[in-house]
């Protein structure tokens, strides 16, 4: 048995043996042969695409929060290669964990505008993502071309749009 994912569905695929034959074959006995494979999707329970992260993600508040506070970003602010933009502080007291959201991979591409980085936000939350996830920069490209990441991180700068 082997899994694969398609979009947000897993297809569970099981190679089926053939059916044994017996000595004694009548002409009636037409039964067609099971195929060599067999596949069927499944609805997956967790996002498949980009929705991964920190295990410790869970910990914390969801994407919305992020969401929320990133909708106070201005349109036409420049944000660099991995700079926390955006963060929302974990229910600890006395830590500085949180969720942050952040570009990162960006290399010599150009730098995210505020406008890009709350479409590119709500790219992450269609993709099925509650609480951390990524999504690339720039539209065709792979992650590995830029990414805008929501994931855990040890010293956030707060709750609220970062300085």
């Amino acid at each position: 048995m082997w899994l694969w994912a398609s979009g947000t569905q897993i297809w569970i695929s099981r190679a089926t043996q053939p059916k044994a034959t017996t000595s004694r074959t009548t002409s009636s006995s037409t039964t067609p042969r099971p195929s060599r494979t067999q596949a069927w999707p499944m609805t997956a329970p967790w996002p498949v695409r980009g929705a991964s992260g920190s295990s410790l993600c869970r910990y914390c508040s969801s994407i919305y929060a992020i969401i929320e506070y990133a909708n106070g970003l201005d349109d036409k602010k420049i944000f660099p290669d991995r700079k926390q933009i955006v963060c929302s502080r974990c229910n600890t007291p006395g830590l500085k964990q949180g969720l942050c959201m952040f570009p990162k991979m960006m290399n010599a591409r150009p730098p995210l505008t505020g406008r890009r980085i709350k479409e590119l936000l709500q790219k992450i939350k269609n993709n099925g993502c509650r609480i951390c996830g990524s999504v690339p920069a720039f539209d065709g490209k792979t992650n590995f071309a830029g990414e805008l990441t929501v994931n855990y991180v040890h010293k956030s700068c707060g709750s609220g749009i970062c300085k």
